[in-house]
């Protein structure tokens, strides 16, 4: 239709919704809403032709959509280069719609926008480009902002470009070749996919220390040179509020993704890297983080994204209310080709190396409630105590399960059901975790789980603190609460199991775990058959623990990896178990 134009006759090609709370729809005839939206379109004015328009009922205040060119347009070839295009905006409150041409840096320039109720007609669009000077390459965006009325729909058709004017290319509108950046200069075409508001939040590109204090960097981490990091602002926000900010479209390849994140004070909420798909939807979870991970730039691991579509990463933070909840990320890395692998380990066999002395001790002398290494590097971040005030410590969600834990202080959202205080401090300032049963089906879980632990000796227990309060159903429609255990041969054992209404207060759990060599901790949550049931832990600790000396074993007889004990060889991979770590079960064929 014209030059490289489009009457949405076939669909939307060249144009694709782009990172948005909502699209852009083909349509004939008039839009669902009264009062509001083109009843025909404009090629051939009637109600067999299509147009494109954005459907305000049920969007969030300030929610955006963008249409963008798959491809991107030459640059302007003569002095009368004209982009025209017809818009409808009609209504209570139809919003804000603003036409861009971003270049092959990123770098966005607005060359038209209109705000407010419009005639009940259609009408023309016209921008010389020539007179601009694009002198560039550039890729055509709309982006329409909803204002806060259902009576707000907004309608495009017709779009076209003169003569003088570039032919459609067949390059992509990707940023950079890879999707790196540092922030140093600019944002690289990263993207809010809304308007600021005291409901969403926005990332903001920051050169100094954050404002509020006891929170947030002091500086970028980029090394050297370092002036700009990304950063949302926790001041005015109250718990479960979003801030977003996406990549630009990135062409289908293989990557190797990495970034730093800085996640200081006592406010922090909950971080997450997704993998997108073109229209903003999340496709799986790349990395994520939560509580307070000290005032220090942490490094998300690198690992390879395979993809066979245009696709783009959005970080999405979720606040925990209070102003110390800053975040921060700097020096993404998405760099064309596989990670490379790893690097081989210093120690054999997952040893340790102690940091002063350099010498390597063996993997069952690490996190054994032992120090080993005249530093204790071998016991350093081991500890699965926590009062969860300051973070999740050394437990982190579970990548198997349904949903996750959440950190929270004070009520949960949901009556009827759950703690209105932690247990540490008793106060609705500290902190505790729970899973929240709204919007869940029944049976779906939620797992924590510690690192791995060393060795154990035979009275070692988990002690925590537990809250499973319901009212629905006279408290049968409660939740339940799960504590397995996992040893190293796989094999997991299920020591403590609560189920439905315990009352409302916290109650104390004693756990026997026993002897164990390398085991995992796993707490599971279990949604009920009613929303309201929350289950809630607190002060997790372990007691009495440490190993007792190695005993001796004789020619005749298996020595228990702990250490601690020994059993007759002939009982070694017989399918039994019984070292108190199974661990004459580990690595026998089955």
């Amino acid at each position: 239709y014209g030059q490289n134009g489009q009457n949405f006759e076939t669909g939307l090609y060249p144009f694709v919704n782009g990172p948005g709370v909502y699209t852009f729809t083909v349509r004939r005839g008039r839009t669902p809403s009264g009062g509001t939206g083109p009843s025909s379109d404009h090629t051939y004015g009637n109600s067999t032709g299509t147009y494109v328009y954005l459907e305000a009922s049920g969007r969030p205040t300030n929610a955006q959509a963008v249409l963008q060119s798959q491809f991107r347009y030459a640059k302007p070839k003569g002095p009368n280069c004209y982009l025209r295009f017809w818009y409808h905006m009609f209504g209570t409150a139809p919003g804000s719609l603003t036409a861009t041409a971003m270049d092959p840096s990123g770098r966005n320039v607005t060359i038209w926008t209109i705000r407010g109720r419009q005639s009940n007609a259609w009408e023309q669009a016209v921008i010389h480009l020539s007179t601009l000077k694009y002198n560039y390459d550039f890729t055509l965006i709309f982006s329409a902002i909803r204002a806060n009325s259902f009576s707000g729909d907004i309608a495009l058709d017709d779009i076209s470009f003169t003569s003088d004017c570039g032919c459609l290319t067949n390059q992509p509108p990707v940023i950079n070749v890879d999707g790196s950046c540092n922030f140093d200069s600019s944002l690289c075409g990263y993207q809010n996919p809304w308007r600021p508001t005291t409901a969403l939040r926005a990332w903001f590109r920051r050169t100094t220390g954050t404002p509020s204090g006891f929170t947030g960097p002091t500086a970028d981490h980029t090394p050297g040179t370092g002036r700009g990091y990304i950063h949302v602002e926790a001041s005015g926000t109250a718990y479960g509020q979003l801030a977003v900010i996406n990549t630009p479209l990135l062409s289908a390849s293989t990557y190797c993704f990495s970034f730093w994140y800085n996640m200081y004070g006592e406010n922090i909420g909950d971080l997450r890297a997704n993998l997108k798909a073109t229209n903003g939807s999340v496709l799986r979870n790349l990395y994520h983080t939560s509580g307070n991970q000290g005032n220090v730039w942490n490094l998300a691991a690198q690992q390879t994204i395979v993809m066979s579509s245009a696709f783009m990463v959005g970080f999405d933070y979720t606040f925990a209310g209070g102003y110390a909840g800053d975040a921060a990320v700097d020096d993404v890395s998405l760099k064309k080709g596989a990670c490379p692998p790893p690097p081989t380990p210093v120690c054999p066999n997952g040893g340790h190396q102690c940091a002063t002395t350099k010498v390597c001790i063996a993997a069952s002398s690490i996190c054994d409630f032992i120090q080993d290494c005249p530093s204790g590097s071998d016991e350093a971040g081991c500890t699965a105590n926590c009062t969860f005030e300051t973070g999740l410590c050394n437990w982190q969600n579970g990548k198997q399960d349904v949903f996750d834990w959440t950190r929270r202080r004070g009520r949960t959202p949901s009556g009827g059901t759950g703690p209105s205080s932690d247990h540490t401090t008793g106060t609705g300032t500290g902190f505790y975790l729970y899973t929240e049963a709204s919007g869940l089906f029944v049976g779906h879980t939620a797992t924590l789980v510690s690192k791995p632990i060393g060795r154990t000796g035979k009275f070692c227990q988990v002690n925590f603190w537990y809250h499973m309060y319901s009212t629905a159903s006279g408290g049968a429609g409660g939740g339940a609460i799960n504590l397995y255990i996992k040893t190293a041969n796989g094999r997991s054992a299920n020591l403590f199991h609560k189920v439905g209404n315990q009352g409302n207060a916290w109650k104390l759990a004693t756990v026997g775990v026993g002897s164990r060599y390398l085991a995992t901790i796993v707490i599971e949550g279990v949604r009920g058959q009613s929303f309201a049931s929350d289950v809630a832990i607190d002060d997790v600790s372990f007691v009495n623990c440490q190993p007792a000396p190695p005993v001796p074993c004789t020619s005749s007889q298996f020595t228990c990896l702990g250490q601690t004990e020994c059993v007759d060889k002939a009982k070694r991979c017989d399918g039994e178990l019984d070292c108190g770590d199974h661990s004459d079960e580990v690595g026998c064929r089955e």
